[in-house]
């Protein structure tokens, strides 16, 4: 198990703060930030970010399975399986 120690987010992706940065295992944090971010995001590594939300909508998921898996290489994660569900919930 990969464990990555960071400066943690809270749920609002503001600095956790308790008399200083809190630290902490920091992959799911990291997972949830490379999907969420789009291209252009992120100042310093503007290639990187999935853009999840654009593909939302979207019905080309394998385009999505490709960025997910080339976004996670460049950031040195290994992916094992994607499974896409769709709940049909509106």
């Amino acid at each position: 198990m990969i464990i990555k120690r960071d400066i943690l987010l809270d749920g609002d992706y503001d600095l956790m703060v308790n008399a200083g940065s809190v630290t902490g295992d920091s992959l799911n944090q990291q997972v949830a930030l490379l999907l969420l971010a789009s291209p252009g995001d992120i100042r310093f590594a503007p290639d990187q970010g999935v853009g999840l939300p654009e593909y939302l909508l979207g019905e080309d998921n394998d385009a999505l399975n490709a960025m997910i898996r080339l976004q996670f290489k460049k950031d040195n994660l290994k992916v094992r399986k994607i499974t896409f569900t769709n709940t049909d919930q509106y």
